[in-house]
């Protein structure tokens, strides 16, 4: 997943300018999924 998610960011500016972006900020996927996710049910 980390080697994915390198090569999404370094390769398109505009998504890692987004990135960069969320500084000091929690990221988290809202998903019931406990691992993948933050375990919430939408």
């Amino acid at each position: 997943m980390e080697k994915g998610l390198c090569a999404k960011f370094t390769q398109n500016a505009n998504l890692r300018q987004m990135l960069i972006d969320t500084e000091g900020k929690a990221l988290v996927e809202a998903s019931h999924d406990k691992f993948w996710g933050n375990g919430w049910r939408s």
